[in-house]
């Protein structure tokens, strides 16, 4: 039989089936929806047992009683968002074992330099009132180099059909709440705790990278909207959020 390279990498992937998943934390509002958060941890390693990837996955499952099409509704908008993890965790997989290939071929003074990757995506109860289940969805990966990254996301649904609810349709006037909310915004930004944090021109970029679909959540305070990093700001101020209260925002829908 013919002996394979030692330098050869065989892939072994240990990732939880999904029957064996971990159920973690249960949460449920005033109106008995629950959520239930399910965790998937993942690794990927050569053949002589070294990691080429660690991977982890949560997210929740909703159950609303008494209303299962609901429930399947939600859910598998939910699953969907967890299928670009997966997508993305194999094509790392491929990466990380070419990169592992070519540091064991290539020592430099006898070590092999190899820092495994890393991928996560968990998704977060934000709001669950029986109105609204609003989520968010934090990306984080490395795949070498000085740090990681990571990404939000915004999700959020009306309880009364599951329908993912856009920007537009949190206000009867969504152009003149589009408005309301960008004035508010703006005045965020002027105070102190944002002055250090967001870059010099930010101003022209604010409606571009907050005013969209997936950068904004619903919370107990207030709504959520996010620039990731490099979008408004450097690396090292992370994800900068501007809340706006309900209270002040009088174009929001009374619905929400």
């Amino acid at each position: 039989t013919e002996q394979k390279p030692t330098n050869e990498v065989v892939v072994e992937d240990t990732a939880q089936p999904a029957d064996q998943a971990e159920a973690e934390t249960q949460e449920t509002d005033s109106v008995g929806v629950t959520v239930t958060y399910i965790s998937e941890p993942r690794t990927s390693q050569a053949e002589d047992g070294s990691d080429l990837i660690n991977g982890y996955l949560r997210y929740p499952v909703v159950t609303v009683p008494d209303n299962e099409a609901l429930s399947d509704t939600i859910n598998a908008a939910i699953k969907k968002e967890t299928e670009g993890f997966t997508t993305t965790y194999d094509n790392y997989v491929s990466q990380a074992q070419s990169e592992y290939e070519f540091a064991t071929e290539n020592p430099v003074d006898g070590e092999v330099y190899f820092n495994p990757y890393y991928i996560s995506l968990s998704i977060d109860l934000e709001r669950n009132d029986g109105k609204i289940l609003s989520l968010t969805e934090m990306t984080e990966d490395y795949t070498g180099g000085a740090h990681g990254n990571h990404y939000k996301y915004g999700l959020t649904f009306d309880m009364k059909d599951g329908k993912k609810l856009a920007l537009s349709d949190l206000s009867d006037k969504p152009e003149d709440f589009r408005t309301e909310v960008l004035d508010g915004i703006k005045e965020i930004a002027k105070t102190e705790a944002y002055s250090q944090r967001l870059d010099q021109g930010y101003e022209a970029n604010l409606e571009s990278m907050l005013l969209e679909d997936g950068k904004w959540y619903l919370a107990n305070d207030g709504i959520h909207f996010f620039a990731n990093p490099y979008e408004l700001g450097c690396y090292a101020a992370g994800t900068i959020e501007f809340v706006e209260s309900y209270e002040d925002l009088k174009g929001l829908s009374e619905a929400y």
